[in-house]
């Protein structure tokens, strides 16, 4: 039997891969709904969190910004606990490939520059409004550019990826083949930025990411390549603003 986590073979009465320790999706029986419930919470859950900053004005100061990181990531780890057997696994930093993570950290900014052109192109001929600055939102903090990066990169390429490409990536491959767990779990990314323009370059992003965690199962890339680029995106902003 194939996990369809790590792709190893496994005998045919196995209940988990004895490669990666991936159990559920080995079982010959499973629950549907379960992992639909809990794939619905996990998402929703935060969804609700993200729309209810949205349509307040919580985050008017970089202090607030900054709660509002903490307390995402909080849920996230309540998820990430609830989930940490087969989570943790994923935490693999002696099979990192250096080819892999060098691909990440030139890709992404080049990405970035690219994404900050077309950005800037739709809201001024679309729109017909300024780009939104991530780094005027910390000009009050004691270091701008730090606390930027903190909350535009570190917090999402951390909580973010254990969320989408561990926690719901693990549930959804329990109920269905890899190719759509990547496929689902990209569409539910791309939805919980809550902007149809960015779903352009936001969507194949999550594929890439997607892509590297089931081909390596491990969710250390996505971490590297989601902050190579949030990253990338405040810098390119400070440089052409």
């Amino acid at each position: 039997m194939k996990c369809p986590s790590c792709n190893s073979e496994n005998h045919i009465k196995a209940t988990y891969c004895g490669k990666c320790g991936f159990k559920a999706s080995l079982e010959k029986e499973g629950d549907y709904n379960v992992q639909i419930r809990n794939i619905s919470i996990y998402f929703f859950l935060i969804l609700a969190y993200i729309i209810l900053l949205h349509f307040t004005n919580f985050c008017d100061n970089y202090v607030d910004l900054l709660l509002s990181d903490v307390f995402f990531a909080f849920i996230i780890l309540i998820f990430f606990a609830i989930n940490y057997d087969a989570t943790i696994r994923l935490f693999k930093f002696r099979k990192i490939k250096p080819k892999v993570v060098l691909f990440l950290l030139i890709g992404a900014p080049l990405f970035a520059l690219i994404v900050n052109f077309v950005a800037n192109f739709f809201n001024q001929t679309v729109f017909n409004k300024s780009e939104y600055i991530y780094y005027n939102s910390f000009q009050s903090s004691p270091s701008p550019l730090l606390f930027s990066i903190i909350s535009i990169a570190v917090f999402p390429a951390i909580f973010e990826e254990i969320l989408f490409r561990g926690i719901v990536f693990n549930e959804s491959l329990k109920i269905t083949r890899l190719k759509s767990t990547i496929l689902v779990t990209s569409v539910l990314f791309t939805i919980m930025h809550l902007s149809l323009i960015s779903a352009l370059w936001i969507f194949p992003i999550a594929l890439v990411f997607g892509y590297l965690r089931a081909k390596y199962n491990n969710i250390l890339y996505g971490m590297i390549g989601h902050f190579a680029y949030n990253a990338s995106i405040v810098l390119i902003q400070l440089m052409f603003r």
